[in-house]
């Protein structure tokens, strides 16, 4: 059997069989590799196992890239023994939250003596666990002690790490599929400005502010009209205090949104907001800055990393004030904002072929 150059796998949680498979964002780096190294080859063998051979990209040891997410330890040594009879030894494990998946990739890497990398993507849980200073709390310092490489989705959020441990992780951006998230090709035809909002309808979302900002603005019902997507708790409170402050008429709610809809939600609106109390970065952000809008955020944490006097406009949490002012001016400013130097912007700092190369180097700098 032909040994890959390289090759990634994850781990994912079955109710009847182990199952390996690809998911985001290693999905992201193999569609860049794969558009960047011609030829590849892909051979499955077995149910389970795909083989992914990259011939223009050569790492000592043919290393195996293996991610562990779940909480079931007994899962991942079952992943780590099969991959090792059907293709050979693991040489990296990548978590992509401290807790649970750092944990227990952390106990397998010991075992194995295998490096570990582990990206955290969440805020509010681990500034909760800092606060109970409970057992979570102390594996938490445990799994950034041990760690090989840490890795933080905005400056924000390494700065919340460091003062856990006092060690500064590594800042790798989320980013995002660029040939998935474009811009339409051509402009709306409708004459009625519409903002977006796509987010879980919870209470960190800001999504109660929104409603606030547009019944102190209440614009011209044919001129400006707001379209919110996504569920949660909230729904029905939301849409109970939209109709009592006589806004109704200026909002659509869609509903759930799917990956597969996203894109032509964005496309099919002037403008992105969602003002909202934390993030530790923010996807919906740079979804809608891949399809070249303008985006209205709040300064909580990982925004400001974002947003910039190009793509636009940042405000202070919970100053409906500030959002009222925002609004207008994104609507009677619009024409500022160009939308192909938007896209440009974005794909300078969160395509997928810019994450994908850094999270490479760190995976040769362990391995090597």
């Amino acid at each position: 059997m032909h040994q890959p150059d390289l090759f990634i796998v994850i781990g994912v949680r079955s109710d009847t069989d182990l199952k390996l498979s690809f998911t985001r964002p290693f999905q992201l780096i193999w569609n860049f590799l794969r558009n960047s190294m011609q030829p590849i080859t892909i051979q499955y063998f077995g149910k389970n196992i795909a083989e992914i051979t990259f011939p223009a990209f050569s790492i000592q040891n043919f290393p195996q890239i293996f991610t562990a997410r779940q909480r079931d330890l007994a899962l991942q040594l079952r992943c780590i023994k099969y991959c090792e009879k059907h293709i050979g030894g693991v040489n990296v494990f990548h978590a992509h939250v401290i807790n649970p998946g750092g944990a227990i990739a952390m106990r397998i890497a010991r075992k194995f003596k295998i490096p570990l990398v582990v990206t955290e993507h969440r805020k509010a849980l681990i500034e909760q666990l800092i606060a109970a200073q409970g057992d979570e709390y102390h594996e938490l310092v445990q799994v950034v002690d041990c760690a090989d490489e840490i890795i933080a989705v905005s400056n924000s959020q390494a700065q919340l790490i460091n003062s856990i441990c006092n060690r500064f992780p590594l800042v790798i951006p989320n980013f995002i599929n660029e040939g998935f998230f474009v811009p339409k090709r051509s402009f709306r035809s409708s004459e009625c400005f519409v903002f977006s909002t796509l987010c879980s309808l919870i209470e960190g979302k800001g999504v109660d502010l929104l409603l606030k900002a547009i019944q102190l603005w209440m614009p011209e019902w044919d001129k400006v009209h707001f379209k919110i997507g996504g569920t949660g708790y909230l729904k029905d409170s939301l849409q109970g205090m939209a109709f009592e402050l006589k806004i109704s008429h200026l909002i659509t709610w869609t509903g759930f949104v799917s990956r597969e809809q996203a894109p032509a939600f964005y496309q099919d609106s002037d403008a992105f907001v969602l003002p909202s109390r934390s993030e530790s970065f923010g996807i919906v952000y740079i979804e809608a800055l891949a399809c070249g809008l303008p985006v209205i955020a709040t300064r909580c944490g990982g925004p400001e990393e974002i947003v910039n006097n190009l793509n636009g406009l940042l405000i202070d949490i919970d100053d409906v004030e500030q959002l009222v002012m925002a609004l207008k001016k994104m609507y009677q400013n619009y024409n500022q904002y160009d939308r192909g130097a938007i896209r440009d912007d974005f794909i300078t700092r969160f395509s997928s072929r810019v994450g994908a190369t850094r999270i490479m180097d760190v995976y040769n700098k362990l391995i090597n």
